[in-house]
C-alpha cells in the first residue's frame, strides 16, 4: 500500500463530540484495505473483541498493551504521562471508534493525542514497523527560527537517547529548552517492547520522512507511527514526569479465547491553523 497527502484545516472543527467530552484529541484513523476484511460473527471478530475488551479492563498500569488471540494481534500505547485510568479511557474510546471508522478491516490503526491503538492479522510486535504515519505541523513560525534550528535538534536528540535507553516498561522522555522569549516543550516515546537501537532507528526514520519545507521553523509538530512518536510545542502539553510503573509486563501471549467462535493537535478548544501530512506504505 502507498499513500501520500497534505491538507490544511482548522483543527478543532474536526473534533469528535465524544473526544471533546473525554478531553481526547482525535488525530487520524488508517484502514488498511490491502490486508482484507473479516466477516461478522467470525472467529476473527470474536478474537478481536476479546483482545480489545482485555485492553480496556486490564489492571496493568504502565500504558503499553500487546497481545494476540488466534489470528489477531493488537497493540496499544498511551502517552507516558497519563494515569492508568485516563489511559484505559483513551483505549476504550479508540477501540470503539476504530471499529466504527474501519468496519470489518483486518488491519487498522487510530491515533489520538493521548494514545494509539492498532490491530492486524500479521506480526506487529517488537518489529520496526514505520507506517502508517501521521504528521501535523503548526503554520506559525518560531520567533527566532535560526536559533531554534540549532536548539531544537539537540533537545530532540537528547530526548531520543533518553527514551531509547528506557526500561522494558516505558521508553518515554520529555524536556524543554528556551530560545529567546519562547520555551519549547518536547516529548519522545517508543513502544517499550523495542530494543534500544530499534527505538533509535524508528525515531530517526520518522524524522527523515517529514518534509523539511513542511516543518522547518514551525512552532509545533506532531509525528506518530505505530511504534514511535515525538512532538514539540511552545506550550506545555504533557503532565509532570510520571513515577516508575508499579507493575511489570507479563510475557506476550494469547488472550483468553471467547466462548463463541477524525483530526486535531491543538491545545484544547483553541482554534489553530495546522497543516497535516500523511504517509503510509507497506
Amino acid at each position: 500500500m502507498g499513500c501520500l497527502g497534505l491538507v490544511v484545516f482548522i483543527s478543532s472543527i474536526q473534533m469528535h463530540l465524544l473526544t471533546i467530552a473525554l478531553g481526547q484529541n482525535f488525530l487520524r484513523q488508517f484502514c488498511m484495505r490491502e490486508r482484507g476484511n473479516y466477516t461478522n460473527n467470525s472467529a476473527y471478530q470474536a478474537n478481536l473483541d476479546s483482545l480489545l475488551s482485555a485492553f480496556c479492563n486490564t489492571t496493568v498500569d504502565y500504558g503499553f498493551y500487546n497481545s494476540s488471540a488466534g489470528e489477531v494481534k493488537a497493540i496499544a500505547l498511551c502517552r507516558g504521562d497519563l494515569t492508568p485510568n485516563t489511559c484505559r479511557k483513551c483505549i476504550g474510546t479508540s477501540s470503539h471508534e476504530l471499529r466504527g471508522l474501519c468496519p470489518n478491516y483486518k488491519e487498522a490503526y487510530i491515533y489520538y493525542d493521548n494514545c494509539m491503538l492498532g490491530y492486524s492479522n500479521r506480526s506487529i510486535f517488537s518489529i520496526n514497523k514505520l507506517s502508517p504515519i501521521y504528521i501535523s505541523a503548526k503554520l506559525e513560525n518560531f520567533s527566532d527560527v535560526n536559533q531554534t534550528n540549532q536548539v531544537l535538534p539537540k533537545l530532540l536528540g537528547n530526548l531520543k537517547d533518553e527514551a531509547a535507553s528506557g526500561s522494558p516498561l516505558r521508553k518515554y522522555a520529555v524536556g524543554e529548552a528556551t530560545v529567546g522569549f519562547e520555551t519549547i516543550y518536547a516529548l519522545v516515546q517508543c513502544t517499550p517492547d523495542l530494543q534500544k537501537q530499534q527505538c533509535t532507528n524508528c525515531l530517526d526514520d520518522l524524522n527523515v520522512l517529514i518534509p523539511k519545507n513542511f516543518s522547518e521553523g514551525k512552532n509545533g509538530l506532531t509525528a506518530i507511527g505505530p511504534i514511535c512518536n515525538f512532538r514539540y510545542e511552545v506550550y506545555r502539553f504533557y503532565q509532570s514526569r510520571p513515577d516508575a510503573p508499579s507493575s511489570f509486563p507479563s510475557p506476550t501471549g494469547d488472550a483468553p479465547s471467547p466462548a463463541a467462535s477524525n483530526d486535531t493537535t491543538g491545545n484544547g478548544m483553541q482554534l489553530n491553523l495546522h497543516a497535516c501530512f500523511e504517509y503510509c506504505r507497506d
